[in-house]
């Protein structure tokens, strides 16, 4: 089971996340960063805002856990052309990250979650054809 908590002083934070939760929200410090950001790169914001909750295009960014029998392979084994509104964003290596990896050398592990900004038919898709079930 996944903890998140909310918590308002953000001086308290660390001591939730050592009680247990795995992630901590804080509502203040979330728009602090919000404000900031419309301030330094409206365009940015714009496009994350419409992306998540236009309704005539519906991309996302997603999560997808690499299963234990796609480890070995590399990233070029899924063909990329099969999925031509899907962006391969980075790579959470364990507690690393690989921004933008290379499709034709990174070798996949069971340890590896491919974050990508794709519709969710194309999500589905391509966990689908990760399981061998396409």
């Amino acid at each position: 089971m996944r903890v998140v908590a909310q918590c308002n002083e953000t001086k308290n934070m660390e001591k939730i996340r050592k009680a247990g939760a795995d992630a901590v929200v804080s509502p203040g410090y979330i728009s602090g960063m919000r404000m900031a950001s419309e301030m330094v790169r409206p365009t940015v914001v714009t496009f994350l805002d419409k992306m998540m909750r236009g309704k005539e295009e519906s991309l996302r960014v997603e999560e997808v856990p690499v299963p234990p029998a796609f480890a070995g392979k590399t990233l070029a084994s899924l063909d990329w052309q099969k999925y031509p509104r899907t962006l391969l964003l980075a790579v959470k290596k364990g507690e690393d990250w690989v921004y933008n990896p290379s499709r034709r050398d990174y070798i996949l592990g069971t340890d590896n979650t491919l974050i990508v900004m794709t519709a969710p038919e194309e999500r589905r898709e391509l966990e689908k054809n990760m399981q061998g079930l396409s």
